[in-house]
């Protein structure tokens, strides 16, 4: 099936960032960004390598933030199992390709186990981004900022006033 990013936005951002409690403008347009940065909204395998998913997670990320972080906060790995159902724990990476809001929320699991704020801005958000989601990668804060050019005309956000 092939979403929009209004449809990545309201079908699997938004129910990951309420059910782990980081419904928050900056978590949205984070998780928005990574989406655009690393699949465009398209790709679900990575072409040449492991990643999974539209948040292109890798196995090996997915299996230590299972066994480092998840293991050690049970509201985020209640979140889990509620988006989960019936899968086992930890779940096999594929799942990251089939359940969207599993794949977001573990996009989110991502940059709660790293230090410091989401940033407010679209040139922090970028930083961010490339230190600790893309992290001994090849992306670039201007790749980030061009991706999130392209596909954020096509949303829009909720309002947080």
């Amino acid at each position: 099936m092939t979403y929009s990013p209004q449809d990545y936005l309201d079908q699997f951002i938004i129910p990951a960032a309420r059910a782990l409690n980081v419904y928050t403008l900056p978590h949205l347009q984070i998780g928005f960004g990574t989406g655009a940065q690393e699949s465009g909204f398209q790709d679900i395998d990575q072409i040449g390598g492991p990643a999974k998913g539209p948040w292109q997670m890798e196995p090996a990320t997915h299996a230590s933030l299972w066994m480092n972080f998840i293991a050690y906060r049970p509201a985020i790995k209640e979140a889990l199992i509620q988006i989960l159902g019936s899968e086992p724990l930890p779940p096999d990476p594929s799942v990251l390709e089939i359940n969207l809001v599993y794949a977001a929320a573990m996009m989110f699991v991502k940059y709660l186990d790293s230090p410091g704020a989401i940033p407010i801005d679209l040139d922090g958000q970028a930083a961010y981004y490339v230190t600790h989601y893309n992290a001994g990668g090849k992306a670039t804060t201007r790749e980030y900022i061009d991706h999130w050019n392209q596909f954020a005309p096509m949303v829009t956000f909720p309002s947080f006033e």
